[in-house]
């Protein structure tokens, strides 16, 4: 791969079985405060864990096995993976402590990191 100032944020699902309807599924990120405290948010539910919806995949659809990418820049990413993500999420930022939410329908479905 190229060498890159600034490396794209990217997400990456796995798909499980037949997807009818993407528009149903969305991300968040759980940005983790090192303090607990977070005065600015009134998002987060009763354990601390979630910031909400804040990106939704839109329309279409996904088979078993694909894998669907969404990255902060398409340009960065298809120059660092030489392929071009599927979505694209300008404000994708995390890091190594914050965990990426899946919503199904407006609920968490799954959860990657603390």
């Amino acid at each position: 791969p190229n060498t890159l100032d600034h490396k794209p944020r990217v997400v990456e699902l796995y798909v499980l079985d037949d997807i009818g309807d993407l528009s149903d599924y969305s991300l968040g990120i759980a940005n983790y405060n090192s303090n607990n405290e977070d005065e600015d948010s009134n998002n987060e539910d009763e354990d601390g864990t979630s910031d909400g919806i804040e990106f939704k995949l839109g329309k279409g659809t996904a088979s078993a096995g694909d894998f669907i990418t969404v990255s902060s820049h398409k340009g960065k990413f298809a120059d660092y993976f030489e392929y071009e993500p599927n979505l694209k999420w300008s404000d994708l930022d995390f890091n190594g402590n914050d965990a990426i939410e899946l919503f199904f329908n407006g609920n968490v479905a799954d959860t990657y990191g603390r």
